[in-house]
């Protein structure tokens, strides 16, 4: 499939490791362009992401809860 983003990669299956704010959230599989290197991931995927940030109080940093 051609990267949606730049049109001249194609996107290949990944596993990466997701950092946020400099926090290493997990590693997640995704596809990710020859190219440009722009990762896509699906929702549920990203549900788990979220979910990781949320832990470790990164997701949502005006959240006085954490």
């Amino acid at each position: 499939m051609r990267c949606p983003i730049c049109e001249k990669g194609r996107l290949v299956k990944v596993t990466k490791k997701h950092i946020l704010f400099g926090v290493d959230l997990g590693t997640y599989p995704g596809e990710e362009c020859t190219s440009c290197e722009e990762l896509f991931t699906d929702s549920s995927v990203m549900k788990k992401i979220e979910a990781a940030a949320k832990r470790e109080c990164i997701w949502g940093l005006g959240n006085k809860n954490c």
